[in-house]
């Protein structure tokens, strides 16, 4: 889908959370990267989902300013949005 559509509509639970055009999507979120000493300061409000393992986390995020240099940032995927979305209703 990423490479053949223009533009993206998400539907979560009967609402649209966004429906813009795929390349202003991939630039508003940044997938997160970083060790779980990281995760101080009150930066997990920054965060729309957050996935936590035994060494590190990954979150999705469009706050990309003001978050520490030290964590990786990276272009997500659709699938990537769309899991961080789900996972911030549990």
């Amino acid at each position: 889908m990423e490479r053949i559509a223009d533009y993206i509509t998400f539907i979560k639970n009967g609402e649209i959370v966004f429906s813009k055009r795929k390349d202003d999507v991939f630039s508003e979120y940044a997938l997160v990267r970083g060790g779980l000493d990281e995760l101080n300061g009150g930066i997990e409000s920054k965060f729309i989902g957050i996935r936590k393992t035994g060494v590190g986390f990954e979150a999705l995020t469009k706050e990309k300013q003001g978050l520490p240099s030290s964590l990786i940032m990276e272009k997500p995927s659709l699938e990537d949005i769309m899991f961080f979305y789900e996972k911030a209703s549990n």
